[in-house]
C-alpha cells in the first residue's frame, strides 16, 4: 500500500515483523501518520503473508524488500529509508549493503535469518548511513537462544557511527510497541528521526 503526500520527497519502505498473523497492516497507522508529515510510505506484504501468495522463504525476505525499494526507485525518489521489525529489519540491514539509502531503522531484529538473508561481521562497516536500533527491554523470541535486547547491542556497537540505541519497557516485540504505553513515545522517536534525515 503506497501512502503518498503530494510533496513528498524523502520515501521509506516498511517492512513487517514475521509473527503469527503479522503483515503490512501493522505498519498503517504509523505511515498514515508519517505521509501527513510530507514523507512517502510503503507497506507490502511478505510472500504468503497478508494478502500475498507464495512461500514465505528465508531467501526471499531480501528480494522483497528490493522489490519495494526498487518500486519506490521507479517512481522517482531518490532518498530512501527502510524501516523494519523482526524479520523486516533483517531483511532491511541486508537490502541496505546493496542500495545507497538515507537511513536504516531495524527494530527487535536478529543479525540472520538463516543463509541468504545474513549480516557477517564485516558487512556492518559498510551500513554507513543514520541508524536507529529499537527493542523492547525483555523482547525474547523462544526459538532463538540470545535476548533480543542483547541482539540488538551488538548490532549497535559493531555498527559505525551516526547511529542511536533506544530502549522501551516491557516484552513487546517488534511493531507492537506501537500498542503499549510507550507507544506515542515509539512513534515520536521513528518521526525524529526521519525528519533528522533533512
Amino acid at each position: 500500500t503506497l501512502f503518498s503526500p503530494d510533496d513528498g520527497d524523502v520515501a521509506e519502505v516498511l517492512a513487517h515483523q514475521g509473527t503469527t498473523g503479522s503483515d503490512q497492516q501493522s505498519w498503517h497507522s504509523f505511515a498514515e501518520v508519517i505521509a501527513e508529515q510530507g514523507f512517502v510510505a510503503l507497506t507490502f506484504d511478505f510472500r504468503d503473508c497478508g494478502q500475498s501468495e507464495g512461500e514465505l522463504r528465508v531467501n526471499m525476505l531480501e528480494k522483497d524488500v528490493r522489490a519495494a525499494v526498487d518500486f519506490l526507485r521507479a517512481r522517482g525518489h531518490t532518498k530512501l529509508v527502510c524501516i523494519g521489525a523482526s524479520m523486516g529489519g533483517t531483511s532491511c540491514m541486508k537490502a541496505a549493503l546493496e542500495n545507497d539509502l538515507e537511513g536504516l531503522v531495524v527494530i527487535a531484529s536478529t543479525p540472520s535469518l538463516g543463509w541468504p538473508t545474513e549480516i557477517k561481521p564485516k558487512d556492518y562497516a559498510l551500513l554507513t548511513m543514520p541508524k536507529l536500533y529499537v527493542s523492547a527491554e525483555d523482547d525474547s523470541v523462544d526459538d532463538i537462544p540470545t535476548s533480543i535486547p542483547t541482539l540488538i547491542s551488538l548490532m549497535h556497537k559493531a555498527s559505525p557511527e551516526p547511529k542511536e540505541l533506544k530502549f522501551y519497557p516491557g516484552e513487546a516485540h517488534g511493531t507492537e510497541i506501537f500498542d503499549t504505553e510507550s507507544g506515542d513515545e515509539f512513534q515520536e522517536l521513528l518521526l525524529k528521526f526521519l525528519e533528522g534525515l533533512g
